[in-house]
């Protein structure tokens, strides 16, 4: 065996005989990976469930991009009713024009028939709408959306 083929074996037994018991660091890393797998992996199986999420960032504003009505869900979600017709009215006279201002409170992700998708819970901050339509959907008005508006 030459020198470079010797070394070679050295090292390898080397590593070999490690363990995550004389390398705390190892471990470390370890547990690390796997509790950001397992996070991950709640993350997705929540939302595939339609369950509520808060959003990291509630206080950004978000500017609609095309008109909606809120939404009712009588303290439910969009995700958690069987219908978004009978179970989510309309909000009477909540118009929310193009190009108006809301700020996420929570999002949720419907896969019950009909209506699949986000939706996110939204307080208006301010409503480009001045029509009759919209008198129910002035600044601070809480409504469910769905995020095809934006």
């Amino acid at each position: 065996m030459n020198d470079a083929q010797n070394t070679e074996s050295q090292e390898q037994s080397l590593d070999d005989g490690m363990d995550t018991h004389n390398h705390p660091s190892i471990a470390a890393k370890f547990v690390l990976k796997q509790s950001l797998c397992i996070g991950a992996i709640g993350c997705l199986v929540a939302t595939a469930l339609g369950t509520a999420y808060a959003c990291d960032e509630p206080h950004l504003h978000q500017t609609t991009l095309s008109a909606g009505f809120l939404r009712d869900c009588a303290g439910q979600t969009p995700a958690s009713v069987a219908s978004i017709n009978s179970d989510c009215p309309n909000v009477q006279q909540g118009l929310i024009g193009s190009g108006s201002t809301v700020t996420f409170l929570q999002g949720v992700n419907r896969t019950l028939s009909g209506q699949k998708g986000l939706w996110y819970e939204v307080r208006v901050v301010h409503n480009q709408s001045t029509q009759k339509a919209s008198s129910n959907a002035r600044e601070g008005a809480i409504g469910w959306l769905r995020a095809n508006k934006f």
